[in-house]
């Protein structure tokens, strides 16, 4: 029997914890976890040493008040405690998914694409593919005609469908909370959740008077109209320089844009990040076509217009059927509401699908489980980082104490310019040469030069005399480390090896001094081992034998394909 993770939360003046219990097959949520944050006091007898120096610090437990004193790095929550204590690499590898999508009218109350932040058009269909009954549920307002010869297309690949026939958009909504509540699912999937689903339904929500609460399997727990109030359901807004975004934070489930996780994992770049593109190039499927339609809300009304040059697939539909054979104007337009019924069935099968082929729940589950963060946390960069180095240390018995660094000068809040990209030299070139170095930032840069934050110097604390203040002068006159207009800009440092004497010279002070260079005017200390080279290696040695076991099925796979061609 194992307790596996997913997922925590505070509501109600308390930490929660969401687990699978594999034995009863079922989640449930437990306030069993740490309440009090964890923090570290200067104390020459405590048993934990600081990445910077040789202080001493001992591990106290309090309010996040008392923690705030402590500077960010020195303070863990209560739910990356529970994590770190009681869930440590037991992140539980398949979920319960929901792969969501709405359908909304069109024109009926505003012109124009309905906003999701002012929610005016009815939803008029709810639908989502639960991923251990590979059931498709669908939450309609009107009847589902001709359901029996939809159900025998191809094209939902044999997906069960159920559909639910409401008498009005409030019974829709409480229905889809119905299944929240008994189905539990950990995740919610939605494509471009962020920019319309999510936020959608749940200003929709808000503006019928229906309860935001119900987003949360675990509702009941807290009472009804509970959500805002105790701090477990959170909807905010954000326009960044590109996009709209809505964060969805509900307690016991994550709501989470798999659009963002496909850009963060699959880093080909793509023409269009539609779902309809997206579909083509991963799975070679399209959603349903829907041009026999004037509108979207002639889709949603049935009201069907004969194509004047149909192609192929839409002689195959049944509204072109039924029109060829002289079938009513009303029984053609139930058909065409049917492959309105339909079409949402297809979008969440191909999220699935997109899913599967990219490995998107996956790796997003194993991501988590290893860096012991939440399933929503993959989609930033910080955060997983952050509880995996701060637990490699605490399993080492060190801390990573920022008030030495403040000692040392270091501005925290000052800015540090991104990755460097050089101007391209163009025109016509005679020869050209592509490299591609495997792991270079990783492998070259981290573990090669020693890149540690325990290990690094500031160019002010290089000593005036000797080679290190050879060094010093070198870096501060043709890298302006201290001038704040020129300084961080890697052009310098390639302006200075362009010159083979000043080249020649900072190579040898590097050696003289024991210590490696970043291009900004960081150096590295070789004499004192950098903890963050060591997890790279450790992660990059588990990734050599993770590829070369794919290489292995891919071989495999290529040998079953040539027998079955010669069969």
């Amino acid at each position: 029997m194992a307790k596996y993770y997913e997922g925590g939360f505070f509501a109600n003046f308390k930490y929660w914890a969401r687990y699978y219990d594999t034995e009863i097959g079922k989640s449930f949520l437990t306030d069993d976890v740490p309440q009090k944050w964890e923090y570290y006091v200067q104390d020459d007898t405590g048993s934990f040493t600081s990445i910077y120096s040789n202080k001493k610090f001992r591990r106290e437990r309090g309010s996040s008040n008392d923690a705030k004193g402590y500077g960010c790095t020195s303070q863990v929550s209560p739910i990356d405690l529970a994590i770190r204590d009681q869930f440590r690499n037991l992140g539980n590898p398949n979920p319960r998914i929901f792969y969501l999508d709405i359908e909304t009218r069109v024109g009926t109350v505003m012109k124009g694409f309905p906003s999701p932040d002012k929610a005016l058009e009815p939803v008029s269909l709810i639908q989502f593919l639960d991923n251990k009954t590979q059931i498709v549920h669908l939450i309609g307002d009107r009847e589902f005609y001709y359901e029996d010869w939809y159900k025998q297309q191809p094209d939902h690949l044999g997906k069960e469908i159920h559909y639910h026939k409401c008498n009005n958009e409030i019974e829709m909504f409480n229905k889809f909370f119905g299944f929240i509540e008994d189905l539990q699912p950990a995740v919610v999937f939605a494509w471009n959740g962020e920019g319309f689903d999510f936020p959608y339904l749940y200003n929709r929500c808000k503006r019928i008077n229906q309860d935001v609460s119900k987003f949360s399997p675990f509702w009941r727990k807290f009472g009804e109209n509970t959500g805002e109030q105790k701090g477990y359901i959170q909807g905010r807004s954000q326009m960044f320089a590109d996009r709209y975004a809505f964060d969805l934070n509900v307690g016991g489930c994550a709501y989470i844009d798999i659009k963002r996780l496909y850009q963060k994992i699959v880093l080909s770049p793509r023409t269009s990040y539609s779902l309809n593109a997206i579909a083509e190039v991963e799975v070679k499927a399209r959603k349903i076509d829907h041009s026999e339609f004037k509108t979207f809300d002639d889709f949603y009304l049935g009201n069907y217009q004969k194509p004047e040059n149909p192609t192929e697939d839409q002689k195959k539909t049944l509204c072109y059927l039924m029109t060829e054979a002289g079938k009513p104007e009303s029984e053609i337009k139930k058909a065409g509401h049917g492959q309105f019924v339909y079409y949402g069935v297809i979008d969440v099968v191909l999220l699935q699908e997109i899913d599967k082929k990219c490995g998107l729940s996956a790796l997003m589950c194993d991501v988590s489980n290893r860096m012991n963060s939440q399933f929503n946390s993959v989609l930033g960069t910080t955060k997983p980082w952050a509880n995996y180095i701060r637990n490699v240390l605490f399993d080492a018995g060190r801390i990573i104490d920022p008030e030495t660094i403040l000692a040392r000068g270091a501005d925290l809040e000052k800015s540090i310019l991104g990755g460097f990209v050089r101007d391209p030299v163009t025109g016509k070139h005679e020869w050209v040469l592509s490299a591609d170095v495997n792991s270079m930032y990783p492998i070259l840069a981290i573990a090669g030069s020693g890149m540690s934050p325990n290990n690094f110097m500031f160019a002010w604390e290089l000593s005036n005399e000797g080679p290190e203040g050879e060094l010093k002068r070198l870096v501060v006159e043709h890298l302006h480390v201290g001038d704040p207009s020129q300084e961080q800009n890697e052009q310098n440092l390639l302006n200075l090896i362009k010159n083979p004497e000043l080249k020649a010279k900072l190579v040898r002070l590097l050696k003289e001094t024991n210590l490696t260079m970043a291009p900004n005017g960081v150096f590295f200390r070789k004499d004192k081992p950098g903890f963050l080279p060591e997890l790279v290696k450790n992660i990059y040695k588990e990734r050599k034998v993770v590829k070369k076991a794919m290489f292995k099925k891919e071989q495999r796979a290529i040998k079953l394909q040539e027998i079955l061609h010669h069969r």
